[in-house]
C-alpha cells in the first residue's frame, strides 16, 4: 500500500471542488413512523458539531469521555 501514497502530498491535499453542502454521511432511522429513512448530514452540519463540542468541553472532559453508541447514532461522528 505504500506504493499507493508514495506520489501524494504530505501537507494538505486540495480539495476538488468540495463545499460545505456536500454529503457527508447519511444516518439511517426509523423515524416516527417505523419505516426507514436516510437523514442526510452535510459537511456543514458534521463541522458545527464538532465545533460545537469543541467549545463545550475542555480537552480534559473530552478526554474522559466516553461514548458508547450505535455507529448509526450521530454521537459515533464524534
Amino acid at each position: 500500500q505504500a506504493a499507493l501514497w508514495s506520489g501524494q502530498a504530505s501537507a494538505n491535499p486540495q480539495r476538488h471542488g468540495l463545499t460545505p453542502a456536500h454529503l457527508a454521511y447519511v444516518i439511517y432511522t426509523s423515524g416516527s413512523t417505523g419505516a426507514p429513512k436516510g437523514v442526510m448530514i452535510e459537511q456543514r452540519n458534521a463541522v458545527n458539531f464538532v465545533h460545537w463540542a469543541r467549545d463545550e468541553f475542555d480537552a480534559d472532559t473530552l478526554a474522559r469521555t466516553l461514548a458508547s453508541t450505535s455507529l448509526n447514532f450521530d454521537l459515533a461522528m464524534y
